[in-house]
């Protein structure tokens, strides 16, 4: 596999959180956390072997998306409970 292999997957994860934060920007503009955080993944592993590209890849995307879905529950919660 070439460097940089992962980088372009971590760079359209950039692209959908940070489509998601555009689209619903009143419910979730945490998402730009996750739009950021694998932009420079992107950019992070750019150069990098195959391997650490793809390490790279899953540490970096795995935490925001992690905290965004955590979120995304705390925000649903909160609705449901003010309805």
């Amino acid at each position: 596999m070439p460097e940089g292999a992962f980088s372009v997957l971590a760079l359209a994860i950039a692209f959908a959180s940070a489509w998601v934060a555009v689209r619903d920007w009143r419910y979730r503009p945490y998402y730009l956390i996750g739009a950021v955080v694998a932009a420079l993944a992107s950019f992070l592993g750019a150069g990098m072997p195959a391997a650490k590209s793809f390490a790279v890849l899953i540490v970096a995307v795995s935490g925001p998306l992690v905290v965004e879905g955590l979120l995304d529950s705390w925000v649903s919660a909160r609705h449901r409970s003010n309805s």
